[in-house]
């Protein structure tokens, strides 16, 4: 793992559910994520929804500590929100920790069940590009099952360039939609997006 914590997910293994894992090596699984990466000339705006199964009869939180791209073009986000989804959807507490360019967080899951959970953030820009990390993925030790990727940048963007790859694209009002459907998806680089302006 580079020093400098560039990667989305890192599962904290402090994280105790007991002495007994129902004997598996992997109680909790991140199997599945839905990206969107919506740029301006100033900032980058990212929504994430993101599956975690627990395989477990537990009911706990767990732990995850939640980095972002962070140099000299992109800021630390300024806003940073998460919450569970569904019927009994509730917010998810989340702590700043900027000197390690990351936040945690401690996501509730109920025992046999899947969660689904968002993180929206918002940062500040200045160059010709955003990056989501993805390569972090290989952390968990399997791909994931299914992955859907949207980059959204305005219309007058020139020679746009995205990762990963589309596989559709569609105009939206003032703004290009950039699609990609993985399965069994593990990457080997970030979601990224590059421009020129007129």
């Amino acid at each position: 793992m580079r020093a400098n914590l560039l990667f989305i997910l890192i599962v904290l293994p402090s994280f105790v559910w007991g002495a007994d894992r129902d004997a598996l090596k992997k109680p909790v699984e991140f199997f599945a994520e839905e990206i969107t990466l919506s740029v301006d000339d100033s900032s980058a705006t990212i929504e994430g929804v993101y599956r975690f199964r627990n395989r477990t009869s537990k009911q706990g939180e767990y732990p995850v500590v939640f980095p972002f791209h962070v140099d000299s073009a992109s800021t630390y986000p300024d806003l940073i929100e998460a919450a569970t989804l569904g019927p009994n959807a509730r917010p998810i507490q989340v702590r700043r920790n900027e000197d390690r360019g990351a936040a945690i967080l401690r996501v509730p899951l109920m025992p046999d069940t899947i969660t689904s959970w968002r993180l929206r953030y918002k940062q500040r820009i200045s160059g010709r590009s955003a990056r989501y990390i993805l390569t972090s993925t290989q952390a968990w030790g399997q791909p994931l099952d299914e992955a859907t990727y949207c980059i959204i940048v305005p219309a007058e963007f020139e020679n746009v360039k995205v990762w990963p790859e589309q596989d559709s694209m569609a105009f939206v009002g003032d703004k290009v939609e950039y699609w990609a459907h993985e399965k069994s998806f593990m990457p080997d680089k970030d979601m990224l997006v590059t421009w020129t302006l007129k």
